[in-house]
């Protein structure tokens, strides 16, 4: 009979000082390019992400992303920039002061906060929060009344407190930007500096972030 070892905890074997232990996390080094890739597990990508598809059952943090399409069931975390891409997470949205997503699509479930919303070339981009767009992308491609259900009592729980929701321009939001919170829009005509923009109620309102 062979020797088995059996963990006493989820996560992913790793070799270090010639002993076998479980990481939390997935780290990839380098970049990837024209791929399309599922992960289970916290995913940390240590370059850009380049005309790829990625789903990740888990967290993802990462460099900078390009034409690719990434699907997270948990939050997204980046260190530069997003350019013409879709970003679905059902957590949040959060990068460095100096990160930027420009064009595409922009969709969390929580938050999304970011150094700088849309481009001062006037590329339109699409920013919003809404009700666990991971979780809406599946049953898109799938029916399944389990997810359903799943889905159904999200949406009730995230209208409930649809108020704390908010996206944040840590420096810039250019003009063409388009912001909306579940059922609520709002068009960038002009760029501002330091916003945070959440729901009211006829509307999304704006107040100033104060530098610390």
């Amino acid at each position: 009979e062979k020797n088995q070892i059996v963990a006493a905890a989820s996560g992913f074997p790793v070799l270090k000082n010639d002993k076998i232990s479980l990481s939390e996390e997935i780290i990839f080094h380098g970049n990837i390019v024209n791929e399309s890739l599922n992960f289970f597990g916290n995913l940390k990508v240590e370059g850009n992400l380049i005309n790829s598809r990625l789903s990740v059952n888990g967290n993802l943090s990462f460099h900078s992303a390009e034409q690719s399409e990434i699907t997270v069931s948990g939050s997204i975390f980046l260190r530069d920039g997003v350019r013409f891409s879709t970003l679905l997470a059902d957590g949040k949205i959060h990068g460095t002061k100096d990160s930027f997503i420009k064009g595409g699509l922009t969709q969390s479930g929580e938050e999304i906060k970011i150094g700088s919303l849309g481009s001062p070339f006037s590329f339109n981009t699409e920013v919003e929060i809404t009700c666990s767009p991971f979780l809406k992308k599946r049953l898109r491609e799938e029916a399944n009344p389990i997810l359903e259900t799943e889905f159904e009592n999200r949406l009730v729980s995230a209208l409930k407190k649809m108020d704390s929701f908010g996206i944040y321009a840590l420096r810039i939001v250019f003009p063409k930007t388009n912001l909306r919170i579940f059922n609520k829009s709002l068009k960038i005509d002009e760029e501002k500096k330091n916003r945070a923009y959440k729901n009211a109620g006829n509307g999304i309102y704006s107040r100033i972030i104060e530098n610390k």
